[in-house]
């Protein structure tokens, strides 16, 4: 990971060769871009990771005139499942906190009882094998997560799904996307109202069926 680049008492790193590695870049210039153009406004977290997922969408839409289109496929699947998966972990990981925080009075505080949460939350949300083999060590994830980052993980889910959203505008207008980004990064924003920064933006809320569609009609586009 990257830190922010306006930071002073941050280096730059950039590790690669790879897309995830190039996509890490994109994603902390998207966090650097908004926060420069804020100057200091309180941007919430939801907005905020729409400012860095956004723009890595806005990267997939602009390499396809840059690839051909076997590559720009591959790399587009690439990208749908890493998002997905981000998605469903990131939602995972704020029910198990969600869980962990309404239970406090009946918890044990014995790492076996969290881990039998985590377990079967896991096995819910599509199975602990596919967990593991994505995350390779749940365990390890999620002590990190919950402890370093409370309460945030959901943000990456919620402003994801509004990411591909952007996408699905970028497949069939590149320009019209930019334009879309630039409002709710550069543009006059609402503090604290990711939803109403979202509706000024004209992009759909990810509460709303419209902003599925739109995705699967991008995805089926490029895959029939």
């Amino acid at each position: 990971f990257t830190g922010y680049f306006y930071e002073d008492s941050y280096p730059f790193c950039y590790f690669g060769p790879g897309y995830q590695s190039v996509f890490t870049v994109i994603h902390e210039a998207g966090h650097f871009y908004a926060a420069d153009c804020q100057n200091g406004l309180d941007i919430d977290l939801d907005l905020a990771e729409l400012h860095s997922q956004g723009n890595e969408w806005l990267m997939v839409a602009y390499t396809k005139k840059q690839m051909s289109d076997d590559a720009y496929g591959i790399l587009l699947s690439y990208k749908f499942y890493e998002s997905l998966c981000n998605i469903i972990i990131s939602t995972m990981v704020d029910e198990f906190e969600e869980t962990v925080y309404s239970n406090a009075a009946s918890l044990d505080g014995s790492v076996e009882q969290l881990e039998g949460f985590m377990a079967e939350i896991c096995t819910r949300y599509g199975g602990e094998a596919f967990i593991k083999e994505y995350i390779t060590d749940i365990s390890s994830y999620w002590q990190y997560v919950v402890i370093e980052s409370p309460v945030y993980y959901i943000s990456y889910a919620v402003s994801g799904i509004s990411a591909m959203s952007l996408y699905s505008q970028a497949a069939s207008n590149y320009n019209a996307a930019l334009e879309t980004y630039q409002m709710f990064t550069a543009g006059e924003l609402i503090e604290d109202a990711f939803l109403e920064n979202l509706k000024k933006a004209g992009v759909p809320s990810p509460f709303e069926e419209k902003a599925y569609m739109d995705i699967t009609v991008a995805w089926n586009t490029r895959h029939r």
